[in-house]
């Protein structure tokens, strides 16, 4: 196999449930993104991989809009088994929603030590996670509660969760959902389940989380019917403006309220830049056990395990 020297290479990482690797170059010609993806709790040695382009400047949505089962382990199809109801439920990750947030970018410039260098840069939010049920997930409503979907359990981000308790409101269309899993307990609360707005209703751990949720439902008939779930963690660091990422570092570790990425298992890691020279060894790049598509100046193409 021949190696070539390499333009610099920037590599982003999603740990745990995935490992996303970007090959950004700071020369105006793009090389390649490479997105290699791993589910611990299902199969914690396959990856698969996904090859796509980013510059520097673009952000991470443009290129891997939004991950699914298809992508990774992690985020496996399920069914919820409940008193009289049987429903399925996907998952998904986005990285960008049109009208709502940008997300992550890499970026050159400095940080807010004014430091100078590279970095994966969020302005408005990290990601939004979905769960989506059809037909949905539909409980009798008895003295405020859903006691169909209590003690039911689901696996996501590749964790088990159990709903613990629930709370409704139908004059003021309200719906509160506990649950325990991943990083503890979960409360999520929409104050409005029948409009489409987003709510600053989420804490972990009685810990308020910088971080939006929508709980899409109907009621009919004494029963609550829902529809989706949706999560978007905002970028909020705990030190300056606006959330940096160094090289060799993770989104979770700067951000002010790290529980809010909602897994143990999940982080988003930047390894930042290499190069300078041709690469012999997949540990050259800090990763290991999975595959890395590198595209150099010119036609060739390297394959490196």
């Amino acid at each position: 196999m021949r190696h070539a020297p390499l333009s610099v290479l920037a590599i982003v990482a999603i740990v745990g449930v995935a490992t996303l690797m970007l090959s950004v170059s700071l020369a105006p010609e793009p090389v390649m993104l490479a997105v290699s993806l791993q589910g611990p709790v299902y199969d914690p040695y396959g990856a698969n991989t996904i090859i796509a382009h980013l510059e520097v400047g673009e952000f991470l949505g443009n290129e891997v809009t939004s991950l699914t089962e298809v992508h990774l382990n992690g985020l496996r199809s399920g069914v919820v088994h409940g008193r009289d109801i049987r429903t399925d439920y996907i998952q998904t990750i986005r990285f960008t929603e049109p009208g709502e947030f940008n997300g992550c970018s890499i970026t050159f410039g400095r940080d807010e030590l004014n430091r100078v260098g590279d970095f994966l840069q969020c302005k408005d939010a990290v990601f939004k996670y979905l769960i989506d049920f059809s037909p949905g997930l539909r409980s009798d409503i008895e003295g405020g509660s859903l006691p169909d979907i209590e003690d039911e359990d689901m696996v996501l981000l590749g964790d088990r969760y159990t709903i613990v308790d629930t709370d409704v409101n139908t004059a003021s269309k309200s719906v509160s959902l506990r649950m325990f899993g991943g990083f503890g307990v979960i409360d999520l609360e929409d104050d409005n389940y029948a409009d489409n707005n987003f709510q600053r209703g989420v804490q972990i751990n009685g810990q308020n989380i910088d971080a939006f949720v929508k709980i899409k439902a109907t009621e009919s008939g004494g029963k609550l019917t829902i529809y989706s779930i949706q999560y978007i963690l905002n970028a909020n660091p705990k030190l300056g403006q606006p959330l940096q990422i160094r090289p060799l570092h993770c989104v979770r570790e700067y951000l002010q309220y790290p529980l809010g990425m909602l897994s143990p298992a999940f982080d988003i890691c930047y390894k930042g830049v290499a190069g300078g020279g041709p690469i012999t060894d997949i540990s050259a790049v800090g990763i290991a056990g999975n595959e890395v598509w590198v595209k150099p100046r010119g036609d060739d193409e390297y394959l490196m395990r």
